[in-house]
């Protein structure tokens, strides 16, 4: 992103996102390429598949040799299998962490609270603005130490009930709004994929630095 030097908040967060979904799918794209290029040798063992250029085989059959060669190490019985137990330990520790934040989320939603009247009207007004359904989806709660919005299925934005008697109601708003645009863009999707990503390429301290990144793109593009 600095490299590219891009200004918009909202084109780096795209961008950074695609790069995550991208390094998500690597894995995948990786076994289907090995296995297609073990199709395509088993091919040409069988004599089905005539070279058309006797050079460019040659070089293929090479760079192929180098890579089998690769595998070959990385499937030797002691490797892999040490690989494949380090990799299931790293993904069970962290899966705990997507088990504790869904009973945590549980947990929350079920301390809410509804709103007074007044505030709840101008909480809907706001959602008109921001073209969000506000319907059963503001609260208070005595749960929460800050504004946030949880949930997937039907996302929802609990304000700590201290903070109605704390702040002015146009302090409430900017709140309230800066969660619901989380809603409105499909944040709190985004990072379950976040989540799932890091649990499986935790190993990955690249894909540990960009979702930091996202998150705090994430927190700005709400802000606009």
């Amino acid at each position: 992103v600095k490299a590219l030097n891009i200004r918009t908040v909202r084109l780096r967060y795209l961008l950074s996102v695609g790069t995550l979904l991208a390094m998500g799918l690597a894995p995948l794209l990786t076994i289907a390429w090995h296995q297609q290029l073990k199709v395509t040798q088993s091919v040409e063992v069988s004599g089905n598949a005539t070279p058309a250029d006797g050079a460019a085989s040659t070089d293929d059959a090479g760079i192929n040799t180098e890579v089998q060669r690769v595998f070959a190490t990385l499937r030797s019985p002691g490797i892999a299998v040490a690989v494949l137990i380090a990799w299931l330990a790293g993904v069970l520790i962290l899966s705990t962490r997507l088990a504790i934040g869904f009973r945590t989320t549980l947990w929350i939603r079920a301390g809410r609270e509804p709103l007074s009247e007044p505030f709840s009207q101008r909480i809907q007004i706001l959602g008109t603005r921001l073209k969000v359904d506000t319907r059963n989806r503001v609260f208070a709660s005595v749960r929460v130490a800050q504004a946030v919005a949880v949930g997937i299925i039907r996302p929802v934005v609990l304000i700590p009930a201290a903070w109605l008697t704390q702040f002015t109601p146009e302090v409430l708003e900017a709140v309230v709004a800066h969660e619901l645009a989380h809603i409105r863009r499909w944040d709190l999707w985004i990072n379950l994929v976040q989540l799932v990503i890091e649990t499986l390429l935790f190993y990955h301290p690249a894909v540990w630095w960009l979702s930091r990144r996202i998150r705090f793109e994430r927190e700005i593009c709400c802000d606009e």
